[in-house]
């Protein structure tokens, strides 16, 4: 009897969800069926508040929405084309937050292995140490390159290993809940693309560019620690899915999808980036309220994000997005 207690496993590793080993002895059940799921409750909602300051400060793709920082370059944009680097084409400023959209695609498919043996912590610190370090040289940059290497590739680099676990670890917490965890989840990005230009609008005229974007920076920082603080991935797979996986594209439907995201992403950005300086340069609004087009866009994305995961919830993800894209669609257009 003494020998079988001594070997049978503790639970006190798991009786605590903020523990610091919590991350490293997570036991992954063989098989997770709804009842295993909390679907609720504080420690779940929880989750949805700590991922929701990762989507605060990164960019989302999956789930139909995008946020953070990546559009509000936007707002950079047009202040990069107009002061810092006016003798720099729009076209060339523009490739600063392209790369910095691209690394966090690709930086997420690297890092996804990584979150799936458990890191997510170690992703949470990495990036949140990348993107406030690259945040604030770009406070101290003066040159294109020197934008180009901290903005868009230290950035980048950072918001690609928080993207992983804004997406996934939410998910894994709900069931019949998880559409509205995931909406509210996906708020963050409405918030932030209100608020981070508008902050950036507000304080550059009485400090200058530097230390304006250094208090972003620290924004950025004390929201992240939220985020460190209280997420935790409930389950992680028993064998880790390998970095690529041709035979995934042999399915007709999957191989249709990843098409269609691509397409998808090639012009998502573009009207972030270019909406600003379109109006007042083509259209010829005021430089304010040419300004005020990014908030506006995000603030009314807040139904948008809301809404839809609540019809998916019924009406089944595809169903509810295809008329969606087929009405931005025409409105892009028109």
């Amino acid at each position: 009897m003494e020998s079988d207690e001594s070997n049978r496993p503790s639970s006190s590793s798991t009786e605590d969800p903020y523990s610091p080993r919590q991350e490293l002895e997570l036991e992954v059940p063989a098989k997770s069926t709804g009842s295993d799921i909390p679907n609720g409750g504080l420690h779940a909602w929880m989750q949805v508040l700590g991922a929701f300051f990762l989507v605060f400060n990164s960019c989302i793709i999956a789930h139909h929405f995008i946020t953070g920082l990546v559009n509000f370059f936007g707002a950079y944009q047009t202040y990069y084309e107009t002061a810092l680097l006016a003798s720099s084409t729009s076209s060339a400023i523009s490739w600063i937050g392209t790369v910095q959209a691209f690394l966090l695609i690709v930086v997420g498919v690297v890092s996804g292995p990584f979150y799936d043996r458990g890191y997510i912590r170690t992703l949470i610190i990495l990036g949140t140490i990348m993107t406030v370090f690259g945040m604030m040289m770009t406070s101290l940059a003066s040159r294109y390159w020197e934008i180009l290497l901290a903005q868009a590739l230290c950035v980048g680099l950072g918001l690609g290993c928080l993207y992983v676990p804004s997406v996934a670890a939410v998910s894994t917490y709900f069931s019949t809940k998880r559409t509205l965890a995931v909406g509210l989840n996906s708020v963050g990005g409405s918030l932030s693309g209100t608020l981070y230009p508008i902050i950036f609008r507000r304080l550059r005229p009485s400090l200058d560019f530097g230390w304006t974007t250094r208090i972003i920076a620290f924004i950025v920082l004390a929201t992240q620690l939220i985020s460190l603080t209280i997420l935790r991935a409930r389950t992680i797979p028993n064998s880790p899915r390998a970095l690529l996986e041709p035979a995934a594209f042999k399915e007709t439907p999957f191989a249709l999808f990843t098409l269609r995201m691509f397409f998808f992403l090639t012009g998502l950005y573009a009207p972030y980036f270019y909406v600003p300086i379109y109006a007042e340069r083509i259209i010829g609004t005021s430089p304010d309220f040419a300004f005020y087009l990014l908030p506006i866009i995000k603030a009314g994305s807040f139904v948008g994000r809301v809404l839809p995961p609540l019809i998916a919830h019924r009406l089944g993800p595809f169903n509810t997005l295809l008329p969606c894209l087929f009405i931005t669609g025409i409105i892009g257009f028109a």
